[in-house]
């Protein structure tokens, strides 16, 4: 995402129209997709779960993976007071994430940390 231009508005932009990528598109595609490879029962929308279930498991707070989600949270403090991005939390989150997908994509059981 850092090689992108930062003047543009979408990070996923829509090849045929202007702003961002059509995700009933993309749904559809993956649907073809996962069909050609006899994958059953599975939806776009499914990955969220799974993604927000393995961060729960990895001990990311639940607030980091409702802001990762984008979602609203509903409580008085969050609607009206607490207007942080959580953007390092997000990121820390997602990184995490990565992480433990490349640690099962790549069959490792250990788990190397940069010394910065």
């Amino acid at each position: 995402l850092d090689s992108l231009p930062h003047h543009r508005r979408v990070v996923f932009p829509a090849i045929q129209k202007q702003g961002p990528v059509d995700t009933d598109h993309v749904a559809r595609k993956l649907g073809a997709l996962l069909a050609e490879l006899n994958i059953k029962h599975f939806t776009p929308y499914k990955l969220r779960g799974y993604v927000a279930t393995g961060m729960e498991q990895l001990g990311i707070p639940y607030r980091h993976i409702a802001e990762v989600l984008n979602h609203t949270l509903a409580d008085v403090t969050s609607q009206r007071y607490a207007k942080r991005d959580y953007f390092n939390e997000k990121h820390q989150a997602l990184d995490r994430w990565c992480t433990y997908l490349d640690r099962v994509v790549n069959k490792r059981t250990a788990v190397v940390v940069p010394i910065r």
